[in-house]
């Protein structure tokens, strides 16, 4: 007894025997469920939080050597805590949304 060869994808598919209808095609999209879209959005701002929090460290780590190691250092010292005042008022005070309209109550 010889096994059927294995349909592959590029052999149309066997319709049931006795049959001469076509077979119908469904395709469904899967988008998975519906908190996926709100994790993963989430994930990347966890992961932005992250980011600014690495970047502000690194910034507090450069602010050190400055002070210590340049003389006349104040300018540089007045842009990087510039710098690091607005990371904190965009990406942890959120201090865009206060204008934003959507949110009025």
């Amino acid at each position: 007894m010889a096994w059927p060869a294995p349909a592959t994808s590029a052999s149309p598919p066997r319709r049931p025997p006795g049959t001469d209808r076509p077979i119908a095609h469904v395709h469904v999209k899967h988008s998975g469920s519906p908190n996926m879209d709100l994790q993963s959005k989430l994930a990347g701002k966890f992961r932005l939080g992250w980011i600014v929090a690495g970047g502000l460290t690194l910034l507090t780590l450069v602010e050190y050597w400055v002070a210590t190691a340049v003389t006349g250092n104040l300018p540089y010292i007045l842009v990087i805590a510039i710098l690091k005042a607005w990371l904190i008022l965009k990406y942890f005070m959120h201090i865009s949304q206060v204008w934003d309209e959507e949110g009025e109550h």
